[in-house]
C-alpha cells in the first residue's frame, strides 16, 4: 500500500488534485452532451474495443515512457516483488483510466444507452487493457509470445463480443495476465532515459542528426510516424465512400498530427535550456528543425496526394502548391508553438504526446481547407 501511495501521489499529486480534477472534467462532459440529447446506436463490440484499444494503447505509451529517475531510487530500497510490480502497474493503470479512460467512458454513457452487462464488459475490458498490457510489456525479451498473446486478446473480442461468451474469455484473459505479473521482474519495467546529445564530434552540431537518433531512440517514434503515412494513403479512400471527393484540402490538416516531431522541446527539457543558452538559436536549432518538420509533413503529403490521385484524380499544380503551403505553415506554427508555448509540469510522456496543444495546428490547416471547401 505504502508503494502504491508513493506512485500514485507522484502521478496525481500530493494531495491527489489531479485525481479531482479529471474527474470533474469527466462528469462535466457527460452532463454537457447528455442534456444536449445526442443519440448515436454503437454496437457492444465497439464499446469494448474501444475501451480496451484505448487503455491499452495509452498504458503502453505509458509504461515505455523514461521514468528511470524515481524507478532506479525506489528500486534500490527494500520490497517485496510482486508488491513493487502489482503497487507501479495499478498506480499506473489507476491515472491512465482517470485520464484517458474515463473522457471515452463519459462521452460514450452520454451519447449512447449501455446496459449493466455491457458496462460490466467494459470494466473488464479496462481492467485487461491495463494488467495485460503489463503482463506484454514484461515479455519485451521474448517479442513473438507477447505478439501472439495480443493476436488472441483481440481475436477473442471480435469472435466473442456479441455473446455470453466473451465475459468469461475477457475474465480469463485477465487471470492469465495477472497470474503472469506474479513473476514478472520489476526491473524490466524501469526505462532508461534516452540519449539527448545533439551535436558530433570535433565540436560541430547537426540538428537533423539529433532529430534521426530522436526518432529512432523509441519504436514509439517510428510507429506513429509509419502510422501517420497509412493514414495519409487511406485518407483518400475514406472521403471517396463519404461522397465528399472536393474535401482534399481537409486532409492536409490530419496529416499534419504527427507528435513526436512536434515535440522535441518539450519532451527534453535539458535540451530547451541548453537552447537558451545557445548564440543564434534560430539559425542553429530553430530553422533547421522547422525545416525537419517540413520534410516529414512533406512525405506524408506526398502519399497523400499519391492516394488521391489513384484513387480519386483530379491533382492540379494549384492543388499542390497548396499541399506545400500547408506543410510549411504547419512547421512553422509548430516550431513557433516549442519556441514560445513548450508543453512542461506533464506527470507522464503520455500526458505530453496527448496534450491539446498538439492538436493546434491541424485545427488551423482544417480551418484553412474547410474555407477553401467552401470556396
Amino acid at each position: 500500500m505504502m508503494l502504491f501511495k508513493a506512485f500514485s501521489k507522484k502521478l496525481f499529486g500530493a494531495g491527489y488534485e489531479g485525481l479531482r480534477k479529471n474527474i470533474l472534467i469527466c462528469i462535466v462532459i457527460y452532463f454537457s452532451l447528455h442534456f444536449a440529447e445526442f443519440d448515436i446506436a454503437i454496437a457492444p463490440v465497439i464499446k469494448y474495443l474501444m475501451t480496451a484499444a484505448v487503455t491499452a494503447g495509452v498504458m503502453r505509451y505509458a509504461l515505455s515512457a523514461d521514468n528511470s529517475g524515481e524507478m532506479q531510487n525506489m528500486l534500490m530500497l527494500p520490497f517485496k516483488r510482486t508488491d513493487f510490480v502489482f503497487s507501479y502497474i495499478s498506480a499506473l493503470g489507476a491515472y491512465t483510466v482517470v485520464t484517458k479512460t474515463f473522457l471515452l467512458m463519459a462521452v460514450m454513457l452520454a451519447v449512447s444507452e449501455c446496459t449493466v452487462y455491457e458496462l460490466v464488459c467494459c470494466v473488464i475490458c479496462m481492467l485487461c487493457g491495463i494488467f495485460f498490457t503489463a503482463f506484454v510489456y514484461s515479455l519485451k525479451k521474448h517479442t513473438f509470445m507477447g505478439l501472439l498473446l495480443t493476436a488472441a486478446a483481440v481475436s477473442a473480442i471480435f469472435i466473442f463480443g456479441k455473446s455470453s461468451v466473451f465475459i468469461y474469455i475477457s475474465a480469463a484473459v485477465l487471470m492469465l495476465s495477472l497470474i503472469g505479473l506474479g513473476f514478472a521482474d520489476p526491473y524490466l519495467f524501469c526505462e532508461k532515459k534516452r540519449s539527448s546529445a545533439a551535436f558530433g564530434k570535433s565540436g560541430r552540431y547537426s540538428v537533423f542528426a539529433y532529430l534521426f537518433r530522436y526518432m529512432t531512440s523509441s519504436k514509439n517514434y517510428i510507429v506513429n510516424t509509419v502510422a501517420m503515412w497509412g493514414i495519409a494513403c487511406v485518407l483518400p479512400l475514406l472521403f471517396k465512400e463519404m461522397g465528399n471527393n472536393d474535401m482534399i484540402f481537409m486532409g492536409f490538416g490530419i496529416i499534419t498530427v504527427n507528435t513526436p516531431v512536434c515535440i522535441l522541446l518539450s519532451s527534453d527539457p535539458s535540451l530547451a535550456r541548453a537552447c537558451e543558452l545557445m548564440p543564434s538559436q534560430n539559425k542553429m536549432l530553430y530553422i533547421p528543425y522547422c525545416m525537419f518538420i517540413f520534410l516529414c509533413n512533406m512525405i506524408s503529403t506526398v502519399f497523400y496526394l499519391a492516394g488521391w490521385q489513384l484513387i480519386i484524380g483530379g491533382i492540379t499544380q494549384s492543388t499542390v502548391i497548396i499541399a506545400v503551403i500547408s506543410a510549411f505553415t504547419a512547421a512553422v506554427m509548430s516550431v513557433l508553438l516549442e519556441r514560445f508555448f513548450p508543453v512542461k509540469n506533464y506527470k507522464t510522456e503520455t500526458d505530453l504526446w496527448h496534450h491539446p496543444r498538439k492538436y493546434i495546428v491541424p485545427a488551423v490547416i482544417l480551418l484553412i481547407g474547410g474555407i477553401l471547401f467552401l470556396k
